[in-house]
């Protein structure tokens, strides 16, 4: 995965705050989700982006458990595409493209409408087409040096976000 991604992605217009940081633990990720998770709103949705195996569902998992109303499992959306939860920050949809064969399927599921009114977490994002006003935050995942670590690029043109991510990047 290449930093800063290319200027033709057409995922968020500039001017976006772009922060990378290579090296991060699994535990330095789960920090940044649960710092996200005391901003987010209905109606932000982040994009989790990154090959299989990079960390998409870690991240969304430590977001969602952060802001759950009660103890419950988190699985992966992989299988079932959209998992629902209700938050002390509001209705949040975590959805996973993977399998999606097409716009139909998004539609039918209710995804675009569900951006206007959830927290929404989107693994595979490149699979739907966004208008670019619904998106808040990416986040770019990648395998680090060792098998343990991970590299990460977050691209936000909000203010709100752009300050907890520096103070919660190490």
């Amino acid at each position: 995965m290449s930093y800063p991604p290319p200027a033709n992605t057409g995922t968020i217009d500039a001017p976006a705050l772009w922060l990378r940081q290579d090296g991060l633990s699994e535990r330095a990720l789960s920090r940044i989700a649960v710092a996200l998770s005391g901003i987010v709103l209905p109606g932000d949705c982040i994009l989790l982006e990154g090959e299989l195996g990079a960390g998409k569902s870690s991240f969304a998992r430590a977001l969602i458990r952060a802001i759950l109303t009660t103890d419950e499992d988190i699985p992966s959306p992989t299988f079932t595409i959209v998992q629902t939860y209700e938050t002390i920050r509001g209705p949040l949809w975590h959805a996973d493209l993977y399998r999606i064969g097409g716009e139909d399927e998004l539609i039918e599921l209710g995804l675009y409408d569900a951006l206007e009114t959830t927290i929404t977490l989107i693994e595979w994002p490149q699979k739907l087409a966004l208008p670019q006003s619904a998106i808040a935050l990416r986040v770019c995942l990648s395998y680090g040096a060792t098998p343990m670590e991970r590299n990460a690029g977050f691209q936000t043109p909000h203010a709100r976000i752009a300050h907890i991510l520096r103070q919660a990047l190490p």
